[in-house]
């Protein structure tokens, strides 16, 4: 499917500013919603307002165990969730919860792995983004965010935050634009917010490039509120979600959208050149490929969006939170993901291109018998052999690329011969341990 948009927001001083975002393709990836419930309370009291969802890990077996952090009361809520064989919900109860040393307006949330033993958390209130100790609650490192996020509107900063399954990327964004880069929403406009990627060499994370992207506006409805960017998600492919939300005081309140974003041809608006805002300067955006939007419950705020583990299919869970107002009614959403048979030889992810993106996909479900989305050859198991697949039909430049970022590998041959059995070793190990792919170090 092709589309083409254009976005007119008006500058601080009257001007008119277009931004034509260029076509995109329908992506690989379906979002099928598989239906919600509200969290049962457990041992845990004074659960309320949601914003952000991590996966942890599996746990008893049947269970899968997920942190969502809480906007107030400076602490995050660990809960089990059991699925059904499509995804759907069975059961969903909170265990604990763990208080952090500082309080603030938290809003996302990035697990590490069980050897690192934090998480990241993004704040509204200026803090920018921080790593926490979950057996202590204390700040382990704050990161350091460029300067021009400072002109941020008030409860509309820094509101979402995901991390790659390698550990080695994570983005963030602003809600709504920044008062230098635009206005806020409204139902005849968007908003223009900056996406922030960050590096993370296992110790110490970086702000690296910043590319624009345009919310949609406001839905239809009586008071119109807000229409922003709520959170992000790293596929394992490494392609990015972002989930929107738009708010009005008419029945019903929210409603949800989920894109596939794409860089390919976006600009990097980290340059000094928009230091000062994006009002009056020349940028292309990110494109967006539209994959769910609905409601959810009765139309309640899905603030959180966080990858979940491979069902016995060979799809993933995708899980949302809801911000219950204060209400006491927190809502869990799950959502399947998947990828549909793809025609060309190494294109795993479906996009119709064989580049660095299969070659993550492969990469982190690296000795899966389960996900299955790289098995560029159907015997049930992703190893070496996927991988010369990919090789051999991927383009000269996509193999550069990842040589370039120190993720190419040697021949297959001499590969396997060296390494290959470490790795599947520790592959399988880590899928027995774990029951599907964990975020890492």
């Amino acid at each position: 499917m092709m589309r083409c948009q254009q976005a007119c927001l008006c500058g601080a001083i009257g001007f008119v500013m277009c931004v034509i975002v260029t076509p995109f393709v329908e992506a690989g990836w379906t979002i099928t919603p598989r239906g919600s419930m509200l969290l049962i309370a457990g041992p845990v009291t004074n659960i309320r307002e949601l914003s952000g969802v991590t996966y942890l890990g599996p746990v008893a077996g049947v269970l899968e165990r997920f942190a969502a952090i809480q906007d107030e009361n400076n602490r995050f809520v660990v809960f089990d969730v059991a699925f059904a064989a499509d995804g759907s919900i069975n059961s969903a109860t909170a265990v604990n919860a763990k208080t952090l040393a500082v309080a603030a307006d938290m809003e996302g949330i990035a697990y590490t792995s069980a050897a690192r033993d934090s998480v990241f958390i993004s704040d509204e209130t200026g803090a920018g983004v921080r790593e926490f100790s979950m057996a202590t609650g204390q700040v382990l490192q704050t990161v350091p965010i460029p300067t021009v996020f400072q002109s941020d509107r008030s409860n509309r900063g820094l509101e979402s935050l995901t991390r790659s399954l390698d550990g080695r990327t994570m983005w963030t964004g602003n809600e709504e634009a920044l008062t230098i880069d635009g206005p806020a929403s409204s139902q005849a406009a968007g908003t223009m917010v900056r996406l922030l990627r960050m590096a993370d060499d296992g110790t110490n994370v970086t702000a690296g490039a910043q590319y624009a992207y345009l919310v949609d506006p406001i839905q239809a409805g009586s008071g119109p509120d807000r229409s922003g960017l709520s959170d992000l998600t790293l596929l394992p492919d490494d392609s990015l979600l972002a989930l929107e939300r738009s708010r009005v005081t008419s029945l019903p309140m929210v409603q949800s959208r989920i894109y596939q974003v794409d860089f390919s041809t976006a600009t990097d608006v980290s340059a000094a050149a928009f230091n000062s805002g994006l009002i009056g300067k020349t940028y292309t955006p990110v494109t967006k490929t539209p994959l769910w939007s609905g409601i959810v419950g009765a139309g309640e705020n899905m603030e959180g969006l966080g990858l979940g583990p491979v069902l016995a299919n060979g799809h993933w869970i995708l899980l949302g939170v809801t911000d219950d107002a204060g209400l006491g009614l927190n809502r869990i959403a799950s959502f399947e993901l998947s990828l549909g048979g793809c025609g060309t030889a190494g294109d795993f992810n479906c996009d119709g291109n064989v580049d660095e993106a299969d070659y993550r996909l492969w990469k982190n479900t690296f000795g899966s018998t389960k996900a299955l989305a790289a098995d560029g050859n159907g015997d049930g198991e992703i190893d070496a052999a996927d991988y010369t697949i990919w090789r051999d039909h991927t383009s000269a430049a996509a193999g550069e690329a990842a040589e370039a970022e120190g993720k190419a590998l040697p021949e297959p041959t001499a590969w396997v011969s060296a390494v290959g059995g470490l790795l599947a070793l520790l592959a399988r190990r880590e899928f027995c341990r774990r029951g599907s792919p964990r975020l890492g170090t």
